[in-house]
């Protein structure tokens, strides 16, 4: 059965059918996908909010208490500070004691040597063995031919008696 024969054997409404049941499965698979949650749809975008805090500036406890904190943030951040100058104040001495130490373990210098001289030798001519243009090579020895030998009508080659014609 060809495609032309299986398609004529639907009519138009059992087409319409068909199209009208594939568009409502699928508006209703769409719906229970959106509907399932897990992040924002599309078109949604998530905004990253922050707390806002209030400000209460007309307080002069809440004045009071700002100053404090401040004042405790930045007492922090100096012994932050001293700590770290510390370590690094450490650490640089125990570099130099490390050099100090590598020095002393180190030996004396050696002797300078000079270097000894050298005879400054002519060089030698080089003399090219190649000829300068090709040699030509030198043509084959003759190969001897050999000579054809007279046949009797005796001796072998075609008797009279032999027919070869079919």
């Amino acid at each position: 059965m060809s495609v032309l024969e299986f398609l004529r054997g639907y009519t138009l409404r059992e087409y319409a059918v068909v199209l009208t049941m594939a568009t409502l499965g699928g508006l209703g698979l769409v719906f229970m996908l959106s509907s399932m949650g897990g992040g924002a749809g599309a078109g949604e975008t998530l905004l990253k909010r922050e707390t806002v805090q209030r400000k209460q500036t007309s307080s002069l406890r809440y004045l009071e208490v700002n100053a404090a904190e401040q004042a405790r943030a930045r007492a922090a951040a100096a012994r932050r500070a001293r700590i770290v100058a510390e370590r690094r104040r450490v650490e640089a001495q125990r570099a130099a004691r490390r050099a100090r130490l590598t020095a002393a373990r180190r030996p004396a210098r050696a002797p300078r040597r000079t270097p000894a001289r050298q005879v400054a030798s002519t060089p030698t001519p080089v003399v090219n063995q190649s000829p300068s243009r090709p040699v030509s090579r030198p043509a084959p020895a003759p190969v001897a031919k050999p000579t054809p030998q007279k046949s009797d009508k005796g001796s072998g080659g075609g008797g009279g008696s032999f027919d070869d014609s079919g």
